[in-house]
């Protein structure tokens, strides 16, 4: 890395310690003042990259301030005696006491209205939920099955196109991001048809398949629409479809118009997936004029996307993969024929998790703007990482609460509809699966995706394992994979807590 060719003033305002260069008065005191501080390289070392020493997150920030100023391994050795750049960074981190940055100027984490974030994450469960309340329509185990798989396939792949989609725009390349959005549209749109057709020629009603394609066309339009901040947009657009799946289900269409329920069902589910597909080329085409073409699209996200960002974004797959297994544990039981119930008696199981998605986002949100916050008036490390598991403590706090309460009204209304108590208990594996989903969610946020996808990968087969022994049944098989929920949820509190302490995965 080579040195900064001038003083970037905002350095310090953005939080990148190792950003600032350094300043000659921090190293020798002013003309006509004798030099009272110790002399040796090393003190002088340290007063010349002050500001690096007090501020950074880890000796690592340390060694690429360093590094950025022109050191390496060999001048390290000939000047400071140490084995290398990382040695030495290590010793000024020992040496140096840090100090948060000044508080003035500097960019808050982004905050989110509770509505706001609560509407986007009900707009994310939408078409798990309906795939739900379709099963109960839908004749034989095939067709269940296919219901149940798309909406995997859909889950699964709205994780890697929004984590590609935060990182293009986040790392300053929005036109590409909408060039992306257009050609996974373009792309979903293509191959969901072709399965729809093929699924309606193969014998497969018209309502299931236009139920089970619609489900990945309509992930990849909001999901964009979210990542590029028009989730307004998103809102907006789905209301007539809303307003049409209602009439359809209450008969009210069918009762006007010479169509079955069916149709008119498939009818609505394609003007629910219409509108944000029309409303994502709109802002597609309205803000990204470049990369406008199809070909100039596939080159300038080609060239985007690397070899880290695909890892990244299978990273992100699995865990999507792995949080849609847990969230349909509950049903792949019931079509096992293992816990009786029917696809509304899950549904209303699974109203504490759907329901607390966006509060979910919403704390997320607040808890980091307070760390953040706290790191800059801390005057230790310690008394940051206080702050840091109250904040933590907090969120989980609210959501368990939260949780506890919806549960308890779910399972009351189990109760009164005469469930199986298997059911209510499955209510209970949803609240714990509410809080893994939500410190897991905190782990992406930070950029830790593997540790993230490696509890929800644990969780799903910890989960479907005793469903696949068959030595359980019933609310013996429901208790003992809610007491698997409760050991993962302690080992996803001890993975998040670890990071919510450093300073560094905060900035």
């Amino acid at each position: 890395m080579s040195a900064p060719t001038a003083p970037d003033e905002g350095a310090l305002e953005r939080g990148i310690a190792w950003l600032v260069p350094a300043q000659a008065p921090a190293g020798r005191p002013p003309d006509g003042v004798a030099e009272r501080r110790s002399r040796d390289a090393l003190s002088v070392l340290g007063r010349e990259h002050d500001t690096l020493c007090r501020q950074a997150c880890d000796p690592f920030e340390i060694a690429a301030g360093l590094e950025a100023s022109g050191l390496n391994d060999t001048s390290v050795r000939g000047r400071y005696c140490f084995a290398g750049v990382f040695e030495l960074a290590e010793t000024l981190w020992q040496r140096v006491p840090w100090r948060a940055g000044h508080p003035v100027g500097l960019p808050a984490w982004p905050s989110m209205p509770l509505w706001r974030a609560q509407a986007r994450g009900l707009t994310y469960v939408l078409p798990a939920a309906v795939a739900a309340l379709a099963a109960n329509q839908v004749p034989g185990l095939g067709g269940q099955v296919l219901l149940l798989a798309m909406t995997i396939v859909s889950i699964t792949l709205g994780q890697a196109l929004s984590l590609l989609g935060h990182l293009l725009v986040g790392t300053g390349r929005r036109p590409v991001a909408y060039a992306l959005a257009r050609l996974a549209l373009a792309a979903a749109v293509a191959v969901t048809t072709t399965l729809g057709v093929a699924l309606v020629a193969g014998g497969v009603s018209v309502a299931v398949a236009v139920a089970a394609a619609s489900q990945v066309v309509f992930m990849v339009a909001a999901t964009f629409l979210v990542v590029l901040g028009a989730d307004l947009v998103l809102l907006a657009a789905l209301v007539p479809g809303s307003v049409l799946c209602v009439l359809s289900a209450t008969g009210a269409i069918s009762a006007w118009l010479p169509v079955s329920t069916a149709g008119a069902v498939a009818v609505s589910v394609l003007v629910v997936v219409a509108g944000p597909c029309l409303a994502l080329v709109a802002v597609a085409h309205r803000r990204g004029g470049e990369h406008s073409g199809v070909q100039g699209g596939v080159s300038a996200v080609r060239a985007a996307l690397g070899p880290v960002e695909t890892s990244l974004a299978a990273l992100a797959a699995g865990y999507g993969f792995s949080v849609a297994l847990c969230v349909s544990v509950p049903l792949f039981a019931a079509r096992m024929g293992r816990v009786p119930a029917t696809g509304t008696q899950v549904l209303i199981a699974t109203l504490p998790l759907i329901l607390t998605f966006g509060l979910a986002e919403y704390l997320l949100h607040r808890a980091r703007h307070r760390c953040i916050a706290g790191s800059r008036r801390a005057d230790r490390v310690r008394s940051f990482r206080s702050v840091a598991r109250r904040e933590l403590l907090t969120m989980v706090a609210v959501q368990g609460a939260v949780l506890v309460v919806l549960g308890c009204t779910a399972a009351r209304l189990l109760t009164r509809v005469g469930s199986n108590p298997s059911v209510i208990l499955y209510t209970a594996v949803y609240c714990v699966l509410g809080l893994v989903l939500l410190l897991t969610t905190t782990l992406m946020s930070f950029g830790c995706i593997a540790p993230a996808a490696a509890v929800t990968a644990t969780a799903a087969a910890a989960l479907g394992l005793p469903l696949l022994a068959g030595r359980a049944d019933g609310p013996q098989l429901a208790a003992v994979q809610l007491v698997i929920a409760v050991v993962l949820f302690a080992v996803a509190y001890w993975r998040t807590a670890t990071h919510f302490a450093s300073t560094a995965v905060h900035r």
